[in-house]
């Protein structure tokens, strides 16, 4: 009976995974509370779940958060910001469109609609792809965009994941309060932890094409 709950034993393992999700969840929605770290916290806690998935990585989940969540703070929080804005100019432009809409003095609701539905996607694009690779501003701005051209329907999958309570809360805010406490306590963990391997694909090709380029340049370099 001992060994059943000793730490290495199956039994010990998923009780500490699940205590690792339910950790990480909370620290992930306390980072997000001044809400222009958002993006770093998102970033932090895709790069948890990473380690959280890795058998080989015996590192700290929470310590894998924080890293994640201080590399390239800067940049990250400076581009999750400028699209919040972004969002909340196109949200504003639309609302406004239903209300003169009968006057034909506005540009039509699905102008704004398109742009904040893909300016939404870019955001969750951007902070998973954050988490594998340090970029500048305007490289973080600019991978999103072709990571969203090249894998639609994995960038579409990873902005669910992450915006599905936003959105309840909206449309459904009555069912957005009844699954609050899975909100608080392990949805994003295991949200971002599906997000992970959804992307999982995608970013292991963009990583052999780094590589392939970088022996082409070494090869060249060589036979100059």
């Amino acid at each position: 009976m001992k060994g059943l709950f000793s730490y290495d034993s199956p039994l010990g393992q998923v009780l500490n995974f699940i205590g690792d999700l339910f950790l990480l969840n909370i620290v992930f929605i306390i980072c997000c509370i001044p809400v222009i770290t958002i993006g770093p916290a998102q970033s932090g806690l895709y790069n948890a779940m990473r380690v959280l998935q890795d058998r080989e990585d015996d590192s700290s989940p929470l310590k894998a958060f924080f890293r994640g969540f201080a590399n390239g703070f800067i940049s990250i929080s400076v581009t999750w910001t400028l699209f919040l804005v972004f969002d909340l100019i196109l949200f504003y432009t639309m609302a406004m469109c239903f209300d003169y809409a009968d006057t034909g003095l506005f540009i039509h609701w699905a102008v704004p609609l398109v742009g904040l539905v893909l300016s939404i996607i870019l955001h969750s694009v951007i902070t998973v792809f954050h988490s594998q690779f340090q970029c500048t501003i305007g490289q973080l701005i600019r991978n999103g965009f072709l990571m969203l051209i090249s894998h639609p329907l994995c960038s579409l999958a990873v902005t669910a994941l992450t915006w599905a309570p936003v959105i309840m809360l909206f449309l459904m805010p009555n069912t957005f309060l009844q699954l609050s406490p899975l909100f608080i306590t392990v949805y994003f963990s295991i949200a971002f932890m599906f997000g992970v391997i959804v992307m999982k694909k995608p970013f292991k090709q963009l990583i052999d094409e780094f590589n392939s380029l970088e022996e082409d340049e070494k090869t060249e370099t060589e036979e100059n």
